[in-house]
């Protein structure tokens, strides 16, 4: 691809990335302040100590959130994820039980010799405040490397099915930077720049480019870049010049979106929400300490011909007046703080709910008389409006950096290749995160509660049959078990219903005669005399018995 082309399709992204451009400051601005140098307009971005928010619920609320979703979802101390294929039969094949297990341990035994835990946190910072995340996966003399960048840098474009596939991300460079990862490769500008003291160590814009290329060009065994999946190209802006050209097997950027429509790439959600309610804060705080400030420090009005220092302020002055001048009047504004007060912390809250602190501290706010399950029922409560968002983490976030993680360990030798078995197969990531398994438990829950309602429908037929007259129980049973959205796989269809149901009342018509039965048998009473001629007499004479 030539650079024409290239520079047209980043003027296009960055078009449609720059709709966002305001709302991205300002969520910079208010949850995370101390990154604003990561803003689209450098120059100009908001740094300055006098221009932070007054009010940092909102960069507190970020931070929590942030840190509870790092906690509940990487453990590096353990393994919290391994791999599975679709076929149930081929998971309990020992030799793929064997690799996958393999994969999992080397993959996280890399990652904990990389900078995965802190770069990995980062990326889920600017996904909390800027609603879209970016980790680059790479692989760098014998390991794994991996590097976070703000949205705001990059433009990005989705495939047919939503899923990010193209990246464009700027980026600054000094000559003698571009000259260690590039030698005589610069272009003559910069190679001049580099030799120029003056201009060594001056910042020029770079970017790279990453998508899918076409699909003849594309090479299944490929060990050039070249004719890999994915195209690479990294470009000096300024000059006009492809500085370097490779290529990926895999897209090697994730990119997770807190929630997303269809009518753009780029993320929304919970930040974007709370910004109206955290400007009125920053004004709500503003207003309060002004009518603090009236309140400890009144205005003044003095009688004409007065000056300043007629009046001493100081806690207990005694100041003389002129009656016949008039008397200082001081102006006290009849201004409401608790009301302001409580809407303050109203507002508040409603920002924390946003950014769904409480689920994150639910331990610490659960009253102590409360017991475990109790506290794990409300954490379940409160997850259910964040199980979507976690979901397409997974997918967006987790899932293409552990795969990419594995494909990488595989091209550098550091796993050996999977088994015959899984030729030609297609394999996912599962979770074991704390996260995870309480978002299992609330459908464990709700499958619970389904079954609960069910035996309550089932026992009121039983009390009252007419039910069963008017109303088809086992319908409405599989209805709310659709409705709860329960795993249908332990639903068992009508036939196996009726199958069971007749051979239990089989059963039953079995054990019902077997006991009529027994009842027709006189018991036999031991203290009585055998009946005369009976085997039993014939013994006792025979002195047997």
């Amino acid at each position: 691809m030539n650079i024409d082309k290239l520079k047209e399709m980043k003027a296009k992204l960055d078009s449609d990335r720059d709709l966002y451009r305001s709302v991205w400051e300002s969520c910079l601005f208010y949850f995370l302040p101390q990154r604003q140098s990561e803003s689209m307009d450098r120059a100009n971005s908001r740094v300055a100590e006098d221009t932070q928010p007054l009010d940092t619920t909102g960069q507190k609320s970020a931070e929590i959130f942030t840190s509870g979703i790092y906690s509940s979802t990487v453990t590096m101390g353990s393994e919290f994820f391994g791999f599975r294929t679709n076929d149930e039969e081929l998971n309990k094949n020992d030799n793929v039980k064997a690799w996958f297990s393999t994969a999992s341990k080397e993959c996280l035994r890399y990652m904990q010799n990389s900078n995965y835990q802190m770069m990995s946190y980062e990326a889920l910072q600017y996904y909390s405040t800027l609603e879209t995340g970016v980790l680059y996966t790479g692989w760098e003399g014998n390991g794994l490397f991996y590097q976070s960048f703000p949205i705001t840098q990059c433009s990005i474009s989705e495939d047919k099915d939503g899923i990010v596939n193209t990246m464009f991300r700027s980026f600054q460079m000094t000559p003698q930077q571009a000259y260690e990862k590039w030698g005589d490769d610069n272009s003559k500008e910069m190679l001049e720049a580099y030799a120029d003291p003056q201009k060594r160590f001056v910042q020029y814009p770079f970017y790279h480019a990453c998508m899918p290329r076409e699909a003849k060009k594309v090479k299944s065994d490929a060990l050039v870049g070249e004719d890999m999946a994915f195209a690479s190209y990294y470009i000096d802006e300024q000059n006009s010049h492809i500085i370097e050209e490779g290529g990926y097997k895999s897209f090697p950027y994730a990119v997770p979106r807190y929630l997303r429509d269809s009518t753009s790439p780029y993320g929304r959600g919970s930040a974007f929400s709370a910004l109206p309610l955290t400007r009125q804060l920053d004004e709500c705080r503003a207003d309060l300490m002004d009518a603090r400030q009236h309140k400890l420090q009144p205005t003044v009005f003095l009688p004409v011909g007065s000056t300043q220092a007629d009046v001493d302020m100081r806690p207990n002055a005694v100041n003389f007046f002129n009656a016949q001048q008039g008397v200082p009047v001081f102006y006290n504004p009849d201004v409401d703080i608790n009301a302001g007060q409580q809407e303050q912390l109203n507002t508040q809250q409603e920002v924390r709910d946003l950014f769904f602190v409480n689920l994150f501290t639910a331990m610490s706010q659960a009253d102590a008389k409360m017991t475990a399950t109790q506290v794990n029922a409300i954490k379940s409560e409160k997850a259910q409006g964040l199980a979507p968002v976690i979901n397409r983490l997974y997918d967006e976030f987790f899932s293409p950096s552990i795969s990419r993680t594995l494909e990488l360990l595989m091209d550098n030798g550091a796993l050996s290749a999977p088994p015959k078995e899984l030729q030609g197969q297609e394999w996912t990531v599962e979770y074991t995160t704390r996260l995870s398994a309480l978002l299992d438990q609330i459908e464990v829950n709700s499958t619970l509660e389904t079954v609960n309602q069910a035996f309550n429908l089932y026992a009121m037929e039983v009390e009252n049959p007419k039910i069963g007259d008017v109303i088809d129980i086992d319908q409405l049973v599989r209805d709310m078990w659709v409705a709860s959205n329960s795993n249908m796989e332990v639903i068992r269809s009508e036939e196996e219903t009726e199958e069971i149901r007749a051979n239990r009342a089989e059963a039953q018509a079995q054990q019902a005669q077997a006991e009529q039965a027994s009842q027709m048998i006189a018991p036999i009473d031991a203290s009585s005399a055998p009946e005369q001629g009976s085997p039993l007499q014939q013994m006792v004479d025979q002195g047997l018995v």
